[in-house]
C-alpha cells in the first residue's frame, strides 16, 4: 500500500505537468488513466475483515454509489446533448467518487496517516516553485501549454477598484488548483497531528514547517474561499479545544493536550504574525504582501461574503424554465460541471435527475455535519477540524460549482479523505482494523 500512497499524491501534485509535453486531450487521458490504475491498484490490496462503520459511514457510501448510479443513468439515457460532452462530465464526478466507494468497500486498511506523510514530502518542491513565482520571478517555471496566455496566473480585482494582483499557480495548471492544494497540506497535517501518540523535536518542527507551509500556499494562490473554510475550522476546532481544557477534571489533562497542540500553536501564531503585519504595515513599506488579506478585510467591511452566500442560494432555486430531465449532462460547460453547482444541475439534469442529485449531495453533507457534530459536543478539537474542511468543501461546491471539489487532483485527494473519516470516528485516520466478535451490524 505505501507505493499506492506514494503514487496518489505523485499523481495529483505533478499530473499537471503532463500538460507541458503534450495535448489537452492526451495528457487528460493519461491523467485519468492513471487514476483509474491506482483504484484497480486498491482493490488489488483488498482485505476480509469486520470492523465498526458508524451509520453515517453507511449512509454515504449508499448515497455515493447512488449518485454514481443517476450520472450513469442519465448518461445513458439523455440525447439532448452531446455523448462526448455527458461521458466527460460524468467521469469528472464518478471517478473521485469511486475512491470513496472503493476505498470504503474493498480497503479498510486505507492509512490517511501514510497518504499524509507521502503528500506533505511530495509538496516540498511545489511550494518552493510558489515562493519564487510570488516573492522572486513572476514568470519562474510559466508554462503557456496549458492554452493559458497567463499559464494559469490569475488575475484578481480587488472589490469596487481597478487595481489587480496576480494569483500564482506554482507547478499547476491553475492558482485555484495551487490554492486547494494549499488547504489539502493543512487537511494532511492535522490528520498527522491526530494519528500521531507522540512527537519528537524533530517531529514538531517537521510539522510547523508544514502549518506555515500550506498558509503560505493558500495565501500565494489567493483563493478566498479556501482561506475561509481553513478559518472557519480553525474557529470550531479552537473552541472545541477551550472547551476541552475548560472541562477538563483529570490531573494533567491540560499539560497533555497543549504539548500534544504545539506544533499547532507554532504554526498559527507565525502565520497571525504575518497576517497582523500585512494589515498593520502600510502597503509600500510591506516585506510580505499578501493583497488577498487585503480582499478579504475588503470582503468582510462590505459584506461581500455574505452577498456572495446570497446570491449563490438564490441562484440555488429550482428553476422555472427548467425542463424534466434537463439538457443533458456537459451541456453548460463543454464536458465540466458548470458554475453554481444546484443551479447547473436543474439546468443540466432537469427536475427528475436534478432533483435526486440535489437531494444526495446535501444528505452526504449532512451525514458528515452529523460525524463534525459529534466530535465538536466531544471535545475532540482535531477531528472537528478534519471533519469541518470536507463540509465546508461539499457546501462552497453544490453552491458555486462542483469543479472545485471534483476536479481529479482535489477530488482524489477528497474521496479518499471522505471514505476513511466517515467510515468510524473511532479510527478518524485509518490505518488498521478493529477486530469484532461477529455482530449483526458489521460490514
Amino acid at each position: 500500500m505505501r507505493h499506492i500512497y506514494f503514487f496518489i499524491a505523485l499523481l495529483v501534485l505533478y499530473g499537471d505537468l503532463l500538460k507541458r509535453n503534450f495535448t489537452a486531450s492526451i495528457s487528460l487521458v493519461m491523467i485519468y488513466g492513471v487514476a483509474v490504475l491506482l483504484l484497480f491498484a486498491i482493490v488489488v490490496q483488498k482485505r476480509k475483515a469486520r470492523y465498526h462503520v458508524s451509520a453515517e459511514g453507511k449512509v454515504v457510501f449508499k448515497l455515493t454509489v447512488f449518485l454514481m448510479l443517476l450520472y450513469i443513468l442519465q448518461l445513458l439515457t439523455s440525447f439532448s446533448s452531446s455523448f462526448a460532452d455527458g461521458l466527460s462530465h460524468t467521469l469528472y464526478i464518478c471517478i473521485p467518487l469511486l475512491y470513496i466507494a472503493v476505498i470504503y468497500k474493498y480497503c479498510p486498511q486505507f492509512d490517511l496517516l501514510a497518504l499524509g506523510k507521502a503528500f506533505l514530502f511530495l509538496m516540498i518542491p511545489v511550494n518552493m516553485v510558489g515562493t519564487v513565482q510570488y516573492f522572486v520571478d513572476p514568470t519562474f517555471m510559466i508554462s503557456t501549454a496549458y492554452g493559458d496566455e497567463l499559464g494559469g496566473v490569475i488575475l484578481r480585482n480587488f472589490l469596487g477598484e481597478r487595481s489587480f494582483f496576480s494569483r500564482y499557480p506554482s507547478l499547476f495548471a491553475s492558482a485555484d488548483r495551487y490554492s486547494a492544494m494549499g488547504l489539502m497540506q493543512f487537511f494532511f497535517t492535522l490528520i498527522i497531528l491526530k494519528g500521531g501518540r507522540s512527537f519528537s523535536r524533530k517531529d514538531k518542527s517537521w510539522l510547523t514547517f508544514n502549518l506555515i507551509s500550506a498558509g503560505g500556499a493558500l495565501f500565494i494562490a489567493g483563493a478566498r474561499s479556501r482561506i475561509l473554510i481553513a478559518g472557519v475550522a480553525l474557529t470550531l476546532m479552537a473552541l472545541a479545544f477551550m472547551f476541552s481544557i475548560m472541562f477538563s477534571v483529570k490531573g494533567g489533562k491540560v499539560g497533555r493536550i497543549l504539548k500534544r497542540y504545539l506544533p499547532l500553536l507554532v504554526g498559527a501564531v507565525v502565520v497571525a504574525f504575518i497576517v497582523f503585519g500585512n494589515w498593520s504595515t502600510k502597503q509600500d513599506e510591506r516585506l510580505l504582501s499578501f493583497p488577498v488579506l487585503n480582499l478579504l478585510a475588503q470582503s468582510v467591511d462590505e459584506g461581500d461574503i455574505g452577498v456572495r452566500v446570497e446570491e449563490a442560494t438564490s441562484l440555488s432555486r429550482m428553476l422555472e424554465d427548467a425542463t424534466f430531465f434537463g439538457q443533458g449532462l456537459g451541456s453548460i460547460a463543454n464536458g465540466k460541471p458548470g458554475e453554481f453547482g444546484i443551479r447547473s444541475m436543474w439546468i443540466e439534469s432537469g427536475y427528475i435527475w436534478g432533483g435526486m442529485m440535489v437531494l444526495t449531495y446535501l444528505s452526504i453533507i449532512v451525514a458528515l455535519t452529523l460525524l463534525l457534530w459529534r466530535s465538536f459536543m466531544s471535545f475532540d478539537a482535531l477531528s472537528v477540524a478534519i471533519y469541518c474542511i470536507p463540509v465546508l468543501w461539499l457546501v462552497f461546491a453544490v453552491l458555486a460549482g462542483l469543479t472545485s471539489a471534483f476536479e481529479l487532483s482535489t477530488g482524489v485527494l477528497l474521496g479518499c479523505a471522505i471514505a476513511v473519516i466517515s467510515r468510524t470516528p473511532r479510527n478518524i485516520t485509518g490505518g488498521y482494523i478493529m477486530p469484532l466478535p461477529i455482530q449483526r451490524n458489521l460490514h
